[in-house]
């Protein structure tokens, strides 16, 4: 009777440890996916902050001395923020872009918002 137990004991054990193990192994992966889409959006600020200040030394500096009043016409605005969300996109691996979207998130909605942050941040 005593081995029975120890038996059926044993095997409840088993069991719970494997459930344990399941879970760890689980949780490990959720947390490398996590860490991989927390490098994919740092990815993505980084290439937007590069983006930013290319395109202010390359194009908005000259746009704005041309125009007389100093200021990027709406148009201009508009031909930038396309300009950038294509300069992002081809900054960022296809890697991050892939884990991104896969996560649910709107890539470009993203990286609008991000270039948005580095245009305020150079505004001061």
């Amino acid at each position: 009777m005593e081995h029975v137990l120890i038996d059926v004991a044993g095997t409840v054990l088993q069991a719970i440890l494997l459930g344990l193990v399941a879970i760890a192994i689980a949780w490990l992966k959720s947390k490398v996916k996590s860490e991989r889409l927390l490098n994919a959006l740092t990815e993505l600020e980084q290439a937007a902050e590069i983006t930013v200040g290319e395109l202010q030394q390359t194009v908005v500096f000259g746009l704005k001395e041309a125009a007389a009043d100093g200021k990027l016409s709406k148009e201009e605005i508009a031909e930038l923020g396309q300009m950038s969300l294509s300069l992002v996109k081809a900054r960022m691996s296809g890697a991050a872009q892939d884990l991104i979207t896969a996560a649910g998130m709107d890539l470009n909605d993203l990286i609008r918002a991000q270039v948005e942050k580095q245009v305020l941040a150079l505004k001061g």
